[in-house]
């Protein structure tokens, strides 16, 4: 099994769910998924992987996504992603060890509020990372091994957990809405330990 074309009924999907660990270690290249569901479950694309290696999900027009669970995508082939804006949640480690990561937008209007724990956990996520407008809280170890070159945190953003970018190098940049010894002050100094990023 390489590619999922998810039937249709008369007007449209009935599809609400992709339940846990519904393609966990296939070898699938590409899958749309349906504007009708609301959640992917844990672990549902875990370790996917196959020959080509890269795999390619995309949302249908419409979507009404509104969670994507813990380790979702968990050491897969996925090279990029759109997160549709009606999503709220993303569970931890999300993108753990996506070491074909490159890209990750964040729609226009996006509801995601928190970063979790580990989301992109030594993913390969590279290039510019644009953070949801409406984000408060990052947590422990959320970028940490990443690839990202630049990162803007806005001023919504409340709370930064312990060594969220962490194995950062000195070519990574972090602009921060404040200076770094307020930063310091909000967050406390954890949130920068085990990091070498620059900080703007």
């Amino acid at each position: 099994m390489t590619d999922i074309v998810f039937a249709k009924a008369l007007g449209g999907s009935k599809l609400k769910t992709i339940a846990q660990g519904a393609f966990r270690k296939t070898q699938l290249r590409t899958v749309q998924i349906p504007a009708s569901v609301e959640t992917i479950g844990k672990e549902a694309f875990s370790e996917v992987t196959n020959a080509d290696a890269s795999f390619t999900v995309t949302f249908e027009s419409g979507s009404v996504l509104t969670s994507i669970g813990e380790k979702a995508f968990y050491n897969s082939s996925l090279t990029s992603i759109e997160i549709p804006a009606s999503t709220y949640t993303l569970g931890r480690s999300v993108f753990e060890e996506t070491k074909k990561l490159r890209e990750v937008i964040f729609a226009k209007g996006s509801q995601v509020g928190v970063i979790p724990v580990k989301a992109f956990f030594n993913s390969g996520l590279s290039g510019e990372l644009k953070l949801p407008t409406v984000l408060t809280q990052i947590g422990e170890a959320a970028f940490q091994g990443a690839k990202i070159s630049t990162i803007d945190i806005f001023s919504t953003v409340t709370r930064i957990e312990e060594r969220a970018f962490a194995n950062w190098g000195s070519n990574q940049k972090i602009y921060l809405p404040f200076s770094r010894t307020e930063a310091d002050m909000r967050w406390g100094t954890a949130w920068y330990r085990d990091s070498n990023a620059s900080v703007y």
